[in-house]
């Protein structure tokens, strides 16, 4: 498991566990609507909050909601997650989390994944959609699009913990942040990040950097045969350097992860406050960050493309899944 600096809003300590809290938490944020009883009509089946929350999903695709009449509204199609009641790999005991291999993991996966069929094809035959990425190593779930009228119905299928709308981010500008007692740091705690790795879940990072490097190899916690054994499971990402090991775009679904402006690149700028190596002392020059001697993840979750400047839960939770198996 690595260290999650998801969306670089923060740097958490998060393994399997945590990771988990950090997903339920953000599937759980927003609920939908309660159940609609016998004789409630189509207006009464979403809340404020979820009137909002279906707002901000459609404001991304360039749909005012709001003027959108009523029965418009209620059959809308969003975007949702359909949590299951069952325990996800991580948690459900088939697993040693610290001695797992990645065969191991992906296998355990698969039989969570495996044993949705039956709630999937339930789903289906509300929502007349084929279910989108499926999850089940930190979170048992997976992702669909289904009427707002539906979303009740889908609450009451057997095996469905909650249903959660999806949530819409956008990228943070690349500012300057404080580096302000990070010799502080390093000097009481004699510690530079040494066999650690820190997952970035922001835009892009840009891994041939001259302050991108480790000062020694050796020392390094995922080696390429780690990385590879795992892409050649996972079928997506891929090795860079030894620095930034694994990389994957999750928007665009490919292994470009470097951003295509200077304006897009908070996911480099905070990657050098987590890791940055540069040498000398020139600060004009080269970069050190809070952990210099980290490995970084790029877990790209911004596209590329000029089409969309957001991202979604399902991305995040693709990106967060595989940050823990890695």
């Amino acid at each position: 498991a690595s260290t999650v600096a998801l969306g670089a809003l923060a740097v958490l300590p998060v393994g399997e566990v945590q990771a988990k809290a950090a997903i339920s938490q953000q599937t759980k944020e927003k609920s939908l609507a309660k159940t609609v009883a016998a004789g409630q009509t189509a207006t009464d089946t979403t809340s404020a909050v979820t009137n909002q929350a279906i707002a901000t999903q459609l404001a991304a695709k360039g749909i005012d909601y709001h003027k959108l009449n009523k029965v418009q509204q209620q059959d809308t199609y969003v975007d949702v997650i359909v949590q299951m009641s069952a325990a996800p790999a991580s948690e459900n005991g088939t697993l040693k989390t610290d001695y797992s291999s990645t065969a191991e993991i992906q296998q355990e996966t698969n039989k969570v994944i495996a044993a949705q069929a039956s709630v999937k094809a339930a789903v289906e035959q509300v929502t007349h959609q084929a279910a989108g990425e499926s999850y089940g190593y930190v979170v048992n779930g997976f992702t669909t699009k289904v009427r707002v009228a539906d979303i009740p119905q889908l609450k009451q299928i057997a095996g469905v913990k909650t249903v959660t709308l999806a949530k819409v981010y956008y990228p943070t500008d690349a500012k300057a942040n404080s580096m302000a007692n990070v010799q502080a740091v390093w000097s009481n705690y004699k510690y530079k990040g040494e066999g650690t790795v820190v997952s970035v879940i922001d835009t892009g990072i840009d891994p041939t950097h001259k302050d991108m490097r480790l000062s020694d190899d050796k020392k390094a916690k995922l080696k390429r045969a780690d990385v590879e054994q795992f892409t050649k499971i996972a079928k997506h990402g891929r090795y860079f350097t030894d620095k930034v090991p694994y990389g994957f775009n999750y928007a665009d679904n490919n292994d470009t992860i470097t951003d295509d402006t200077v304006d897009e690149q908070h996911g480099m700028h905070v990657a050098g406050i987590i890791g940055a190596n540069g040498t000398g002392s020139d600060p004009t020059k080269s970069v050190v960050g809070v952990a210099p001697e980290s490995q970084l993840l790029a877990m790209k979750v911004f596209t590329n493309s000029d089409t969309s400047a957001t991202t979604g839960s399902s991305t995040l939770v693709s990106a967060i899944e595989d940050s823990a198996k890695l």
